[in-house]
């Protein structure tokens, strides 16, 4: 079981930020799709390292979730790997969830800075995330 950590106010706001936002960071770094976020928690061992260790995740990457009849072949194809289906390959195309954390706590300084409609970071925005997420990996 995956421990429990109790939420600050400022986690609340980082995850309702997230889901609220911003895209899944493997999504938008890699293929440039915006597809809907769930939060996915940075996990080490069988505990959760915290609420403000989260990133934006869509449905495939989280939790390994097909859709429109594909297969896993066929999903890992269109969207890469997913963290559920296996953590080291997951880790070889975007680098440790704790590298994602950095990328999404970037996009989240840039947002407060400047707000972007649902889930449309801008472009500007989005190269300084590939940049940024490049020099960590």
């Amino acid at each position: 079981m995956v421990g429990k950590v109790k939420s600050t106010a400022a986690d609340k706001r980082r995850m309702k930020l997230i889901k609220e936002h911003m895209p899944c960071l493997p999504c938008l770094l890699t293929l440039n799709r915006t597809r809907l976020p769930t939060v996915q928690h940075v996990v080490s061992g069988f505990t959760r390292e915290g609420h403000s260790k989260t990133y934006a995740s869509c449905d495939w990457h989280h939790l390994g979730i097909k859709q429109d009849g594909w297969d896993r072949q066929a999903m890992s194809g269109l969207l890469g790997p997913s963290l559920t289906m296996g953590k080291r390959t997951f880790q070889a195309d975007y680098g440790h969830e704790s590298v994602l954390v950095g990328v999404q706590d970037l996009l989240i300084k840039e947002f407060a800075s400047s707000p972007w409609m649902d889930y449309s970071v801008p472009v500007d925005v989005r190269r300084r995330s590939i940049e940024h997420w490049i020099s960590m990996k």
